[in-house]
């Protein structure tokens, strides 16, 4: 059946040369990732809630979804065989999409009530504390419930940040600088599982958690210190 889609498809591709992008956007559309069509103070606010997204995205859709079966196995100890273990692994980053359906809403709610500021700093301490405790291995069972609430706690952050990005992108030029800040956030996504296996191939698969560490604290500490100065924004 999706064969069928073939036949339009090809006429659309055929007639695509015959579409004026200028007769639908602004001729300065710009489809650069560093924002440098947006006045200094907008482009450095918007560009680390996007390097925040990258982290948070990085983390918890790219890196611990691909390489949660070989940390597990790295920090298994003989405690289960290797097929509990891809079982396990399954359960876990199924909790990844579970804490989307369930507390998207709640953390969002949280978000409003209590300020994007409040909650973007709490999410990201809790982040970094749970990924080193999953890492440091005090016991198989901490780290998995670690993983986990990571897992939830990114929905939190990302909610807050997807929130502020609204809030800061002017208005007339909002869609074109979500659809990029979602782009930032594919492209954590994607470079997780590459980066992850490499540094794991050389290192060791939980040095791609601690590479992970690094990138939530720089966007933690960027954050903290261009955000504590912006009156403008509704934290």
């Amino acid at each position: 059946m999706l064969s069928l889609l073939l036949i339009p498809a090809l006429f659309i591709v055929y007639n695509i040369k015959e579409i004026n992008i200028n007769s639908i956007t602004k001729p300065s559309l710009s489809w650069n990732l560093l924002y440098i069509d947006q006045i200094k103070d907008i482009r450095k606010n918007i560009l680390i809630i996007s390097f925040f997204k990258f982290s948070s995205s990085f983390t918890s859709n790219g890196l611990a979804i691909a390489t949660i079966t070989p940390f597990l196995i790295s920090i298994n100890k003989n405690t289960f065989s290797y097929e509990s273990i891809i079982i396990l692994a399954g359960i876990v980053v199924g909790f990844r999409w579970l804490a989307d359906i369930m507390f998207g809403l709640i953390f969002g709610t949280l978000s409003d009530k209590f300020g994007r500021k409040s909650n973007i700093i709490i999410s990201a301490i809790t982040m970094l504390i749970s990924i080193i405790i999953a890492v440091s291995n005090i016991s198989f069972y901490v780290s998995v419930f670690c993983i986990i609430l990571m897992f939830f706690i990114s929905v939190s952050l990302e909610t807050s940040l997807d929130a502020l990005i609204g809030e800061t992108a002017p208005e007339k030029e909002k869609s074109s600088i979500i659809s990029r800040y979602s782009t930032w956030q594919d492209l954590g996504a994607a470079f997780g599982p590459i980066l992850g296996f490499v540094i794991g191939s050389y290192f060791g698969i939980s040095y791609g958690y601690i590479f992970s560490i690094i990138l939530i604290f720089i966007s933690l500490y960027l954050y903290l210190k261009v955000f504590k100065i912006t009156t403008s924004l509704n934290n």
